[in-house]
C-alpha cells in the first residue's frame, strides 16, 4: 500500500473560517479610496468641460463683433459695453434670473462685458484691434481677448487712391 497523505478538512480549519475582520477592513479602505479617486477625476473633468466651453462661447462672440467691424456694420473704434444689451443676437450663452412667483425668466445683463481697444503698428494703413471678452465663473473673473489687424485707410488714402487710377 501506498503512503501518501490525505488532508483531512476538519471544522476548525483556518480556510474553511472565511475572512478575518481586518481583511474586510483593508479592502473596505482600498474600495472606499479608488471611489474617491474616480470622483475627484469626474469632477475635474466636467470643470474643465465647462471652462473650454465658456472659453469658445466668448470666442465666438469676440469674432460675431470683429465680423461686424469688417463688415462695416460697426465702427472701427475703441469702446466698451455689455453684449447682452449691445448685440443680444451675438450671445450664445444668456444667463437667465426666474421669478419664484411668476416663473418668468430675465436676461442677466452685465454679465458678459466686451472692450474693443486699439494700437497701431509697425505696417501702414493697419491698426491692430483687440476685443476683450470678460465673464464671471463663479467667484473668478474669466478673459478672454482675439487680436485682429485692420486695414484702416483714412479718406484722404481714398481719395488719393482714386486720383491715382487712370
Amino acid at each position: 500500500m501506498s503512503a501518501r497523505r490525505r488532508s483531512i478538512r476538519r471544522p476548525g480549519n483556518r480556510r474553511d473560517q472565511g475572512l478575518t475582520l481586518i481583511e474586510v477592513l483593508i479592502a473596505v479602505v482600498v474600495l472606499t479610496a479608488g471611489i474617491v479617486v474616480v470622483a475627484s477625476g469626474l469632477t475635474t473633468a466636467l470643470r474643465a468641460e465647462s471652462w473650454a466651453e465658456d472659453e469658445a462661447r466668448a470666442a465666438t462672440v469676440a469674432g460675431a463683433i470683429l465680423a461686424r467691424m469688417e463688415a462695416g456694420e460697426l465702427p472701427i473704434e475703441e469702446t466698451s459695453g455689455d453684449v447682452a444689451s449691445d448685440f443680444p443676437d451675438d450671445v450664445p450663452w444668456q444667463r437667465y434670473d426666474l421669478d419664484a412667483d411668476t416663473q418668468e425668466r430675465t436676461p442677466v445683463t452685465g454679465d458678459l462685458l466686451y472692450e474693443i481697444t486699439m494700437a497701431t503698428t509697425d505696417l501702414e494703413d493697419f491698426e491692430e484691434v483687440t476685443v476683450t471678452i470678460a465673464w464671471t465663473d463663479g467667484p473668478t473673473q474669466r478673459t478672454l481677448s482675439v487680436v485682429r489687424l485692420f486695414n484702416v485707410w483714412e479718406e484722404a488714402d481714398a481719395a488719393a487712391a482714386e486720383e491715382e487710377t487712370p
